[in-house]
């Protein structure tokens, strides 16, 4: 009820956004006067990872309750129940694509187009993040390049400044990527991340020392927990233990918005179903363990945490 009246409110603002430009004759609106329309896409509430997720976090932490949750999520993610629910989860891209175009139906303008073509700081971010196969340190890719400012400068309140300083191009697409963000509708629910934390991380975590995990930069994660996997089974290391994030969010935002290749917004990574975290992102740690999921006498044991986004970048507020 709660998504139907956003989505009801987005398009009656829309709605009467291009009635007026319709009598005017003024030309479609800008990418900045469709500030975000407060639409939510959420993976159902009674699939059955959404309704153990919540149960997770309502477990006493480390408790013989939430081991037993833990428990069924684990045993979920290899059965035919979790394989349904990954249909509707897996499906946020067209679901997303849906309430665009039920936008433009509506208000007879062309949305997509003004919020993704007017800000191709998108298309920039992805295509670089997803498609450089090898890096060149002298010139790295515009993803790297202001995430890693962003992780150096990571304790100050406000690091923009400093990064200014630092690297002025770096500081100029941050506020960039900031505002395109700040306009897409947003993504709740839960989205899944591959990677790798440190050997101490990773135990604090187990140990339940580790109470929040705070993100300095821009976090890809993907709505396919499959995908996720992959990226994590190609990470890790000595000193780093590979890791899938699973990860509740009520402010994710999809960067490649169409699947249809005749589209000009159109991108080559859209089917990897990416979900981008804004910066500066807060989340409480609400479990962890550590086991091979699927074969444990052919696979070596892969870190699992649970998160849930407590405090939402500045840029999206």
């Amino acid at each position: 009820m709660k998504t139907l009246l956003l989505l009801t409110t987005a398009l009656i603002s829309f709605a009467l956004t291009a009635n007026a430009q319709r009598s005017s004759g003024t030309t479609p609106p800008t990418a900045s006067v469709l500030r975000s329309p407060s639409v939510a896409l959420s993976s159902p509430r009674d699939s059955k990872l959404a309704t153990l997720f919540a149960k997770l976090q309502a477990d006493p932490r480390n408790s013989a309750e939430q081991n037993a949750t833990l428990d069924s999520i684990f045993k979920s993610l290899k059965g035919p129940v979790f394989k349904a629910d990954m249909r509707e989860v897996d499906g946020v891209a067209l679901r997303y694509r849906d309430v665009i175009n039920k936008m433009n139906q509506d208000n007879g303008t062309d949305v997509i187009r003004v919020l993704y073509a007017s800000q191709p700081i998108l298309r920039e971010y992805v295509e670089e993040a997803q498609g450089v196969a090898v890096i060149d340190e002298a010139n790295p890719p515009l993803y790297m390049r202001i995430n890693r400012m962003l992780k150096k400068y990571k304790d100050e309140v406000d690091p923009l400044p400093a990064i200014k300083r630092d690297d002025p191009v770096a500081a100029q697409k941050i506020t960039a990527l900031d505002g395109a963000l700040s306009a897409l509708p947003r993504i709740t629910g839960i989205v899944f991340r591959g990677g790798a934390v440190s050997k101490k991380d990773a135990e604090r975590m187990l140990s339940g020392e580790m109470s929040q995990y705070n993100v300095a930069p821009f976090w890809s994660t993907s709505s396919n927990f499959k995908d996720a996997t992959g990226f994590a089974m190609r990470s890790g290391g000595t000193d780093r233990v590979r890791t899938v994030f699973v990860i509740q969010t009520q402010n994710g935002k999809l960067p490649t918005p169409t699947l249809d290749p005749n589209d000009p917004n159109y991108s080559p990574f859209v089917l990897e179903e990416e979900v981008l975290l804004p910066r500066g992102m807060q989340f409480d740690v609400v479990a962890a363990r550590s086991l091979a999921l699927f074969d444990p006498e052919a696979e070596p044991p892969m870190l699992y945490v649970f998160l849930n986004e407590r405090v939402a970048t500045r840029s999206t507020r």
